[in-house]
């Protein structure tokens, strides 16, 4: 059977046999690649590819303005709050502490189209009620009236931001969104066909954007689902199929399965002792697995934390694999890494010498990071120099003693 993009490829190609005026937005960049292999196969012949972009691109495209980045959305907000008599001794550091969570709540505002003092208005009313005292008429305590304050700011901390952000002729993505979605006059001013493929979960701003280009009879979107969760309006898994075809008023996708019910699903429970055993069981079982089998198999994991260890443990059968689960910073290598040059310079100054704590060196030298690109004498000058430190009790180092040259070795 062939795979959702695939089906998309050769309905296309036969819509546009010359691969003109229309586009594709899809949820995620990683999709690119493998709809323009599949594309390419679906003409069978040379064509100019339509231009493929996500959400995200399709929105910049379309709206005046330069797109500011997270980082920089920080230090403008930072900027704002310190102008605020009641924090203007705040540290960035107590600022990054609830600025980021801060800034996300601006963007949801705005890709949903909210009203941002209604928004805060009853953030603060649950704020209020969750802060209540039900045991007798106590008044609030002081970092529960602080606590208060703050949820009472946020609305004048929303329109000096925007206002800075429309002022510098920028935009967040949230905003570009909404002012794509809200401007009357229309910023889109291709003729191309829009497909919108894959999506699933829209916000009210992506849906209406959608809608503009549908009325225009521009657009169109087509999903992967199944007739077990579509037809059935309370199922759970169908919520926003429903929600996305009811606002944009279409009927039915083209591409909606009879997979479910129709077809019989060999379903294996197995007990793991740990969370650890499920990845050794899932490698195991790609171990088993033919090519041709393996081109068609997904692993899904319950926990985004067991990422790495996966990937450690991917048999060699497995020649290549698309990865399309996020991997936090703090779960790499580099962050350990970063951790460690920062625990060096901590001890220094806790221990108030300029040399370096044998154990954090250690640590250092064993990172995968680094041990990984050291030829074989420099690993060999590494363990020499780890047993004469630890014969010789040298608990601080400093550059001289921990250069690895001959004398470690010998």
């Amino acid at each position: 059977m062939n795979s959702f993009i695939q089906q998309c490829s050769k309905e296309l190609a036969q819509r546009h046999p010359d691969g003109k005026d229309y586009c594709i937005v899809i949820p995620s960049k990683r999709a690119k690649k493998y709809f323009m292999e599949s594309l390419a196969q679906a003409y069978q012949k040379p064509v100019f590819l339509p231009k493929i972009q996500t959400m995200e691109e399709f929105v910049n495209s379309n709206t005046p303005g330069a797109k500011i980045d997270k980082t920089r959305q920080l230090f403008s907000l930072f900027q704002i709050v310190r102008k605020n008599a009641k924090y203007s001794e705040i540290t960035f550091e107590e600022f990054m502490t609830w600025g980021p969570m801060v800034l996300d709540d601006f963007d949801e505002i705005n890709r949903y189209l909210l009203n941002p003092d209604e928004v805060f208005k009853n953030l603060l009313s649950i704020k209020e009620l969750e802060s209540w005292n039900l045991d007798g008429p106590n008044e609030l305590s002081e970092q529960q009236q602080r606590f208060l304050g703050f949820w009472n700011e946020l609305p004048d901390f929303y329109h000096r931001f925007t206002a800075l952000i429309n002022a510098e002729d920028k935009a967040t993505q949230g905003l570009a969104l909404k002012f794509l979605a809200t401007e009357t006059q229309d910023q889109i001013s291709t003729n191309d066909f829009h497909y919108f493929i894959g999506f699933n979960a829209l916000s009210k701003g992506e849906l209406t954007v959608i809608k503009k280009l549908i009325n225009r009879n521009q657009a169109t979107l087509w999903f992967d689902a199944d007739r077990y969760y579509c037809d059935n309006i309370i199922h759970e898994a169908g919520m926003f199929l429903h929600k996305n075809l009811s606002f944009l008023q279409i009927k039915e996708s083209p591409f909606i399965q009879n997979t479910l019910s129709s077809k019989a699903i060999d379903i294996q429970i197995v007990a793991c002792a740990q969370v650890t055993g499920q990845v050794k069981l899932a490698a195991t079982e790609l171990a088993k697995k033919s090519k041709e089998e393996l081109n068609n198999t997904v692993v899904l994991l319950a926990d985004e934390a067991l990422i790495v260890p996966l990937m450690k443990n991917i048999p060699e059968s497995v020649e290549t694999a698309n990865i399309t689960i996020g991997l936090p910073l703090k779960q790499t290598a580099l962050k350990s890494l970063i951790d460690l040059v920062f625990t060096i310079q901590e001890n220094k100054r806790r221990f108030k010498t300029d040399s370096a704590y044998y154990k954090d060196l250690m640590a250092l030298y064993q990172h995968p990071l680094i041990s990984s690109w050291l030829d074989l004498s420099s690993q060999n000058a590494i363990n020499s120099w780890e047993k004469n430190t630890i014969q010789f009790n040298r608990v601080f180092q400093d550059r001289k003693s921990t250069r690895l040259n001959s004398s470690h070795a010998n």
